[in-house]
């Protein structure tokens, strides 16, 4: 009679090591559709993009 399968330590190796793949995927999918469906960060204004010490974004009088 054949060994069965479902007593070899190899088969629950391989089992686990499949749930915890697809675990991880399905917590990847959820993370990544959360990110993706947010708003878009707002547009900085151009009043705090602009640096004091770039001479090219200076105002003139």
């Amino acid at each position: 009679m054949a060994h069965p399968l479902w007593s070899d330590p190899g088969t629950w190796i391989a089992l686990g090591a499949t749930a915890v793949s697809v675990a991880v995927g399905v917590a990847m999918s959820v993370v990544f559709r959360r990110i993706l469906r947010r708003p878009p960060p707002a547009p900085p204004s151009p009043e705090s993009s602009a640096h004091p010490a770039d001479p090219e974004r200076r105002e003139t009088p």
